[in-house]
């Protein structure tokens, strides 16, 4: 009997402790948790500023790519953003598989958004590794009835970015339980499955004239031709080719991101491949690959040096219509202008700080002349202490002009390059 009693006492122990286990642990659900729900924005950006109290509501500019934006702060100067916590894969300089996909995301979203927050890790504002970058928490709201999610944790939680929380205090954990989930789900890249933005095809060998003529519908995809290299700008480079067939030259800009070539020499013939992308309304190429020593078909490759090109003279009034389309990122001569109006970039944290716009008039047209940000150590041009060349170069002045046509808020503008390129009358 007391045995028995013994054991009916054990098993009620165990009942009464399993019981408490479960009320201190409840089972786990299998349904994903939404952390972005979870995680609202608590501090006050009212009357606050972004750069001296680490919040400030903001105006959209430019999605750059999954977690870069450029945005207007109140004063109305653009602050070049990086995302805090997360690192999506590339987009712009080189194109990798989800990259595509997390830009547009992040583009849909804040451009939808009523309004855009961000917000830093604590403190004022923190520029990145570069020193062009300001590191923030972005926080963006869709409507008037809903709270403010926080995007950087949304990329990780549905796939788009790996978790870089390392760095952070605020939010890291959470992003790490967010990429956790990521994982055991298989979302997006962390995935098995293809990236329905990417192109996993081989590159297309055609003219650059097959491009340009066509280049919507290569948009994404990998190309390889050959061109001439006409001119450069930092690690932006201009090619063209000629064809006599049309008679016409045929030009796209090519973007190396933060890396140099030394095959890509003004002169130089060139094989080239890469991506179709496009960057603030213009198609270029992107994801260059030149690997030294390397035979791969797509790999960079000099055809011959020292090649002259001729740039394509045309009257003002020739380039008052866009719809030409083919023309654009073409080596072009315009002649007999005149200065009508000159302003400097002013804002000392843009890669454009420098750089002239000079709007010029000829038989009653207009056109911009908008240049690089351009250095004389020969003393020959007025320039600042450093050797930055000056506005006052240009006033009231009558010039031709060689450079490369671009398109900017839906006109033709002249890109100028060098001193060398202008002929002052």
């Amino acid at each position: 009997m007391k045995k028995l009693l013994s054991l009916i006492f054990v098993v009620f122990l165990g009942v009464i402790l399993v019981s408490c286990d479960k009320e201190k642990n409840p089972p786990q659900s299998n349904d994903p948790i939404d952390y972005v729900s979870q995680v609202q924005l608590t501090q006050s950006f009212v009357g606050k500023t972004f750069l001296a109290d680490g919040i400030e509501e903001v105006t959209l500019h430019t999605a750059v790519d999954g977690d870069t934006l450029h945005v207007y702060n109140k004063n109305g100067d653009l602050l070049k953003l990086r995302f805090l916590g997360v690192n999506t894969p590339e987009s712009t300089a080189q194109i990798e598989p989800w990259g595509k996909t997390a830009a547009l995301f992040t583009k849909d979203l804040v451009e939808k958004s009523i309004s855009i927050v961000i917000q830093s890790d604590g403190g004022a504002a923190v520029l990145d590794a570069t020193g062009t970058r300001y590191l923030c928490w972005v926080w963006y709201k869709l409507n008037e009835s809903s709270q403010y999610k926080l995007l950087n944790l949304e990329l990780v939680q549905v796939g788009y970015s790996l978790n870089q929380s390392s760095g952070c205090v605020l939010y890291k954990e959470t992003i790490h339980l967010a990429a956790i989930q990521a994982m055991n789900l298989k979302l997006g890249l962390r995935s098995d499955a293809n990236d329905p933005n990417y192109y996993y095809g081989e590159a297309t060998e055609l003219t650059l004239r097959e491009l340009r003529s066509n280049i919507s519908t290569y948009l994404g995809k990998k190309v390889i031709f050959e061109a001439i290299v006409v001119r450069q700008d930092g690690t932006t480079y201009y090619l063209e080719d000629f064809d006599g067939e049309t008679n016409m030259s045929y030009g796209i800009q090519v973007y190396l991101g933060f890396t140099t070539s030394s095959k890509l020499k003004v002169g130089n013939r060139v094989k080239i491949s890469g991506n179709i992308s496009i960057h603030l309304d213009n198609y270029q190429l992107v994801d260059i690959k030149d690997v030294i020593g390397s035979s791969a078909k797509d790999n960079l490759k000099v055809i011959s040096t020292g090649n002259t090109v001729i740039p394509k003279e045309f009257e003002i009034a020739d380039l008052a219509d866009t719809s030409n389309t083919n023309i654009i990122n073409t080596f072009a001569k315009v002649s007999d202008l005149t200065v009508k109006d000159v302003y400097t970039t002013k804002d000392k944290d843009s890669s454009s700080y420098g750089a002239i716009s000079i709007t010029c008039e000829a038989n009653g047209h207009e056109i911009v002349i908008r240049t690089a940000v351009m250095y004389d150590l020969t003393n020959k041009y007025i320039t600042s202490t450093s050797g930055l060349i000056l506005e006052s170069n240009f006033t009231d002045k009558k010039l031709d002009v060689v450079g490369v046509l671009e398109v900017y808020n839906g006109k033709y503008q002249i890109k100028l390059f060098s001193m060398e390129d202008v002929n002052f009358k």
